[in-house]
C-alpha cells in the first residue's frame, strides 16, 4: 500500500485541510503521478474517508473511477467529487496487464 500525505493551503478561517491518500491493488504497479486536491469551499465537518475504486490500463491511465461507499465514511457530495477528480489524474507505471483495478483512500481531515 502506498500514501501520502498534502496539506491544503490556509483557508479565510485559518483552518488546513490534511489529505492522506493510499493506494490498495493494482498488481504491485508504482505511482508515477499523483494530483493536488484543491478545495474551492470549506463546509462544515468536512472530514472523513472516501474510497475510489479505479481501473487502470497497460499504460498506466486511470481509465475508470468511481466512489464506493465500501470503507468510505462519508457521503460528502463536494468530497466525493474531489476524490474522484483526483484518482482520474493518477498516473500509475506501464505493464503487460491490460486492466489492473484496485482502491485510492483519501483521507480528509481538518488540523
Amino acid at each position: 500500500m502506498l500514501c501520502q500525505t498534502d496539506t491544503l493551503p490556509e483557508f479565510e478561517d485559518e483552518l488546513f485541510l490534511e489529505v492522506h491518500t493510499s493506494v490498495s491493488g493494482l498488481g504491485g504497479r508504482m505511482i508515477e503521478q499523483t494530483a493536488e486536491v484543491y478545495l474551492d469551499e470549506l463546509e462544515t465537518a468536512i472530514e472523513g474517508v472516501v474510497v475510489v475504486r479505479i481501473c487502470v490500463d497497460a499504460a498506466g491511465n486511470v481509465t475508470d473511477a468511481n466512489y464506493t461507499m465500501q470503507g468510505s465514511t462519508t457521503s460528502s457530495p463536494s468530497l466525493i467529487d474531489l476524490a474522484i477528480e483526483s484518482a482520474r489524474e493518477f498516473k500509475f507505471e506501464e505493464s503487460l496487464v491490460d486492466k489492473h483495478c484496485g482502491r485510492i483512500s483519501y483521507l480528509f481531515k481538518l488540523e
